[in-house]
């Protein structure tokens, strides 16, 4: 076995790698603490999120409330309301196809 020559701290010693496996860990991290704010943003809790030091001194402030619950009036009228449009879809099939029917078919003559 060969030894590779790396950087030595405190005693230990940083093995030498490539800008890939630097750029792959990067990636790693990155995807990790991506998917971790993800799931807390996607989430329906409160939640407040800051960029900045502290309370007092912040960049950027953003709180996330979920949203109001319906009324069970509001979900009525919802459902209501595409039951009507579901009928006049319905009714507008119902009225072609009626017009079609009535239109009389012009008649075949045979000639010997």
């Amino acid at each position: 076995m060969s030894e590779s020559e790396g950087l030595e701290l405190n005693g230990g010693k940083l093995q030498d790698f490539t800008i890939d496996q630097f750029a792959g860990a990067l990636a790693l991290s990155l995807g990790a603490v991506g998917t971790l704010l993800l799931v807390i943003w996607q989430s329906r809790c409160l939640c407040k999120c800051r960029l900045g030091f502290s309370d007092s001194c912040y960049i950027f402030s953003c709180e996330r409330a979920p949203p109001p619950l319906e009324t069970d009036e509001e979900k009525q009228d919802e459902i209501l309301n595409k039951e009507d449009k579901i009928l006049k879809k319905e009714d507008e099939i119902l009225d072609k196809v009626e017009d079609e029917q009535l239109v009389p078919e012009p008649e075949m003559i045979n000639l010997p």
